[in-house]
């Protein structure tokens, strides 16, 4: 899509903002900057990320009027039991860190966590401070199978303070396959991408739900 042109247009739609001149950063990696990118790297540092286990969206698109974070998931879920898998120490620590970053949400740091949403909280309150900096807009995406995550949106808002300027949105890898297959791609990408989706599978069955 970012190859033929069609990223900016799909998150144009999506958003309905812009995407003006967008960069598109794989996994922080800024080829204009040879380096992870250094908004990103600065806003890490003042929540006290460390650059081995730094929050790393999948996809960055910054445009003149937008910054897009966008988190891929397949077969894993937004949400994840911080409490199962961390101490209590560790826990205190994360929240003294992200609240720093209470200003982007409805509700503390703490039940953000406990709700399940401790990726997606690091990636809105990061994505805004950046965007905020920056003079941007920004939209925090996620990516999803079209039978999964179905009530993210209502959930999620629940717990971070939107307005014209901030929001969270979620889409489908479906919605990414009709905008492809209503585009003028042909030849060989073409080709690759009907594959792709036709043949996918998870679980031993067709990954995605299209004609």
């Amino acid at each position: 899509m970012d190859k033929h042109s069609l990223l900016s247009v799909f998150l144009e739609e999506l958003s309905g903002s812009p995407v003006a001149n967008p960069e598109v950063i794989w996994w922080s990696y800024s080829h204009s900057e040879s380096d992870v990118w250094n908004e990103l790297k600065v806003t890490r540092a003042e929540f006290g990320e460390r650059p081995h286990r730094a929050s790393e969206p999948d996809l960055i698109v910054r445009s003149d009027d937008a910054l897009f974070f966008i988190e891929a998931k397949m077969k894993a879920a937004c949400t994840v039991d911080f409490n199962r898998n961390h101490t209590a120490e560790e826990k205190e620590e994360r929240i003294g860190r992200y609240s720093k970053g209470d200003s982007f949400l409805r509700q503390s740091a703490e039940n953000v966590i406990d709700a399940g949403y401790y990726q997606l909280m690091r990636f809105w309150i990061l994505g805004c401070s950046v965007a905020e900096r920056l003079g941007l807009d920004f939209f925090l995406v996620v990516l999803v199978l079209s039978g999964r995550e179905v009530d993210i949106e209502q959930d999620f808002r629940k717990h971070i303070k939107e307005d014209e300027r901030k929001r969270f949105m979620r889409t489908t890898w479906e919605d990414v396959y009709e905008y492809i297959v209503q585009s003028d791609l042909s030849g060989k990408d073409w080709e690759m991408m009907s594959r792709y989706f036709a043949n996918k599978t998870l679980d031993g069955k067709r990954a995605f739900s299209i004609s």
